[in-house]
């Protein structure tokens, strides 16, 4: 019996030990201790404490039972165990392990699992749901969503009230900045495009002013995320554009590019065409929907950048995180497949979603798009998916941009018939009809059961004062939003996607982080 008793402070389940361990050392520096014989656990540390001492990694197989909806699966044992086989048991059921008596002995970790000891259900009541091993000793779902913490004599409580009240990661990256200088043509004329570095720092200004947070740089992850959800040939277009367009002198430098010539469908008709331009700021047109997604020096990597700041906040939330914001910049919920537009590039909540089905091993995943706009990417990506819940509240696509997707009668095809969803809101609407849809939307995504956190792309330019929306939501509204969302009870991925009133940007993100931290 491998004796673990030093090992009193988390546990996590995870599908893959080895990627977990890999994880926790490259971005914490968490140092592995050992690795017991015969089992697919590892020990770790971390060399600067903090919230988090020793972490045991334990990997179970897809027949094991799975934490319950809602859950992350991040475990904090407050008592001493004696064996590892006790720790593995801990998934099915309270080890029978000596310690105080006031402990629950018979929980079962279920979704819908009310028994406790008599003590809990005095103070939580009976109807909370257990998301762990004992209601005194971990997450619950009461816990996570506001309710009481354990009392200050519990030997636990240390922890446990650090987790309650940790600030919330917010994952940004200066790389946006040089994606700046941007021009848009609209209605034929040439105006600065209303998506500007000064969108991000407004939100992050008000974010640290606030207190609360915790603001890290994104971890890279290559191209491997993004080329799950865009195809090869855009990146390469893209990422040539810029540099082919100086080599041939279509741009000095000093000014944003974009192209003059897009491939629409009807162009071919029967021809088959024999070819394509070799340099690839003249094929950006065959990529490219719009007028209002410029290409300047510092595109690319702010799009990069962009995908690594969502990827990392998932990644927080995969690890035990309620809920982390990626201050995406730019944004990217009308990036398609193979096509960029909409101040867009890469599609950062498509990623995320697709990364959480490949790397997080979840096998449901719900997008909630409450932007003014129609996410007409996210939507076309996973158009015929029956693993991915796509719900958006927008304006009416008969009179806003992009026109042409985010009715009503758009519900998906094949595998995801129905799991499309579209709200399409009338000018001037504000929180009542507002709040009808989003209630609508929530109990799809109740229905559906998803076993992963929820991602929100989140736009406030639903705002009463957007220059370019005519919503009529307040900022005190974005507070009530989150607070609906977090009666979910499920851990969030937020990233940020369009709003341009800059003198309530901030004001309006840090509203609906707060209803959705508080709710």
């Amino acid at each position: 019996m491998f004796n673990v008793t030093r090992l009193n402070h988390a546990v996590l389940w995870v599908r893959d030990a080895d990627k977990a361990a890999d994880f926790y050392h490259r971005v914490f520096g968490f140092e592995e201790l050992e690795r017991p014989q015969g089992m697919r656990a590892a020990f770790m540390r971390s060399p600067s404490g903090g919230n988090h001492h020793d972490l045991g990694l334990f990997e179970v197989g897809a027949e094991a039972p799975r934490p319950p909806r809602g859950s992350v699966g991040l475990y904090h044992l407050a008592w001493e165990v004696g064996t590892i086989e006790d720790l593995a048991a801990a998934a099915k059921a309270v080890p029978a392990t000596t310690g105080s008596a006031s402990r629950c002995t018979a929980v079962t970790p279920t979704a819908t699992s009310s028994r406790s000891c008599g003590r809990c259900r005095a103070r939580r009541g009976a109807s909370t749901r257990t998301l762990a091993l004992c209601c005194r000793s971990t997450w619950t779902r009461s816990w996570r969503a506001g309710g009481p913490v354990p009392p200050s004599s519990s030997r636990e409580a240390p922890v446990a009230t650090l987790a309650r009240v940790a600030p919330v990661p917010v994952i940004r990256s200066g790389a946006h900045l040089a994606h700046t200088g941007l021009i848009e043509l609209t209605g034929g004329r040439e105006i600065p495009c209303w998506e500007s570095p000064e969108r991000a720092t407004a939100i992050e200004s008000a974010l640290r002013a606030a207190g609360g947070f915790a603001f890290e740089e994104p971890t890279e992850h290559g191209r491997e995320p993004i080329l799950a959800v865009h195809d090869a040939d855009l990146l390469e277009v893209f990422e040539g554009a810029w540099t082919d367009a100086l080599a041939a002198g279509a741009t000095d430098g000093s000014r944003a590019w974009i192209p003059d010539t897009y491939l629409l469908a009807a162009y071919p008709g029967p021809m088959t065409l024999g070819g394509h331009p070799a340099l690839r700021h003249q094929r950006l047109g065959a990529y490219l929907f719009d007028t209002a997604t410029p290409i300047v020096a510092g595109t690319w990597s702010a799009a990069l950048a962009a995908v690594d700041v969502a990827l990392t906040a998932a990644e927080r939330v995969a690890v035990g995180a309620p809920l982390a914001y990626g201050l995406c910049r730019p944004p990217g919920h009308h990036a398609a497949r193979r096509m960029l537009g909409g101040y867009c590039y890469f599609n950062n909540a498509a990623i995320v979603a697709e990364w959480l089905r490949r790397e997080g091993g979840a096998r449901r995943v719900a997008i909630l798009d409450i932007d003014y706009h129609h996410g007409n990417g996210t939507q076309q990506v996973f158009w015929e998916r029956g693993d991915i819940l796509y719900l958006s509240l927008h304006a009416d696509p008969g009179r806003a941009y992009p026109y042409f997707s985010g009715y009503a009668a758009e519900r998906g095809s094949g595998d995801g018939d129905g799991l499309t969803r579209n709200w399409p809101l009338p000018a001037g609407a504000s929180l009542d009809p507002y709040a009808t849809a989003l209630a609508e939307a929530l109990r799809l995504v109740e229905a559906f059961a998803p076993d992963a956190p929820l991602v929100i792309s989140a736009g406030f330019d639903t705002f009463e004062r957007d220059p370019i929306g005519d919503l009529a939501l307040r900022t005190a509204d974005y507070a009530e939003i989150g607070r609906m969302v977090r009666g979910l009870g499920l851990p969030m991925v937020v990233l940020q996607e369009g709003g341009y009133a800059l003198d309530a940007l901030g004001d309006n993100a840090l509203a609906l982080l707060t209803g959705l931290r508080s709710a």
